[in-house]
């Protein structure tokens, strides 16, 4: 390789696009907008038209009874590295860019915009715990075994087995006959673990659930509430302390449906049928794009929304139901008899 070479792979690797073992391929997209013809027939459809479909559509659907020249937007991908486009491009017709920003917390500090997640403010407690458990355990390694202070002649002959005693883990220690334990034999315990470095790791550890807002309630962890109205209220708290994260995951869905209902009449543009499952787990087949069924869905007609709702599945709140019900049965049970049926 030429000088050129070294010095044009050496500002590659210096900005992070290569190295000895291994290049960086990305994703590189943009809009862009083109003139196009649209075209309206006689049946409610409209159509972008070209010389490649012309002759189609116009078949299929009779002369258009409108047309005019618009502005259409695209989204454009090149597959590409630091020095070369690998392939593409790759068109797709949307109104923006098919990437999704989950986003957490959102502050402004001086004009300035700063993002953190959940355990930003976690990690400080988190560090602490882990090293006050690191010092508990450096002593716990670190301290003498259990010993013993005797005599010369308590142990005179039997030095090797005692002073191996906690290898072999041998129950049965055996001394002199001039052995008099807590005289001239004794046993000197080795130093506990300081109560002081436990305390501060659970200190620690609950300081971690109070930056959270995520207490043992919500872990579905047994604490001090008793009733279940208690450990729902301590639930709702946990959920209310972090409600900016659902809050922006929905929104992130949201848009990641509006992104898929654009696709979607650029992927399913032929006659098929679908398989489709309901809130209530109930499957259904629905046929797209037939001409000859009435009741069939056009994709190519119209424009589709997106809704979105969280919370508890739908095999959970019909237990919720359930229970209600009950409940009320109990208060008044004179209701079985209108609602028995």
């Amino acid at each position: 390789t030429s000088l050129d070479d070294n010095n044009f792979m050496e500002d590659l690797s210096i900005d992070g696009w290569a190295d000895d073992e291994c290049y960086q391929v990305t994703e590189y997209w943009r809009l862009i907008e083109r003139q196009r013809m649209m075209a309206l027939f006689s049946n409610g459809k409209s159509f972008i038209i070209d010389d490649t479909n012309t002759d189609y559509l116009m078949a299929e659907y009779g002369a258009p009874v409108k047309t005019r020249i618009t502005w259409v937007t695209y989204a454009q991908m090149h597959l590409c590295t630091g020095f070369a486009i690998l392939s593409g491009p790759y068109e797709y017709q949307l109104n923006r860019l098919p990437i999704i920003r989950m986003s957490g917390r959102v502050v402004n500090i001086g004009g300035r915009r700063v993002r953190y997640g959940m355990v930003r403010f976690m990690k400080d407690a988190a560090r602490l715990k882990n090293f006050w458990r690191s010092v508990a355990a450096e002593q716990l390694g670190y301290a003498p075994k259990a010993k013993w202070m005797a005599t010369e002649g308590a142990v005179q002959g039997r030095e090797d087995t005692i002073r191996k005693a906690h290898l072999s883990r041998d129950p049965l220690l055996v001394f002199n006959d001039e052995a008099v334990f807590g005289q001239n034999v004794q046993r000197v315990d080795p130093p506990g673990i300081e109560a002081a470095l436990l305390n501060e790791s659970q200190i620690n550890a609950q300081d971690m659930k109070d930056v959270t807002g995520i207490h043992d309630a919500s872990l579905g962890i047994r604490s001090n509430e008793v009733s279940g109205k208690a450990i729902m209220a301590r639930q709702r708290e946990g959920d209310i302390a972090n409600l900016t994260f659902h809050d922006n995951a929905n929104a992130a869905l949201v848009e990641a449906g509006d992104v898929i209902n654009q696709f979607i009449p650029q992927t399913y543009d032929s006659t098929r049928i679908l398989r489709t499952i309901g809130e209530d787990q109930e499957v259904k087949f629905v046929k797209v794009n037939d001409p000859m069924d009435p009741n069939a869905i056009d994709m190519s007609v119209g424009m589709f929304d997106v809704a979105l709702s969280t919370g508890s599945s739908y095999t959970t709140r019909r237990v919720e139901a359930a229970q209600a019900m009950m409940e009320a049965i109990q208060v008044w049970p004179d209701l079985m008899g209108i609602a028995g049926d």
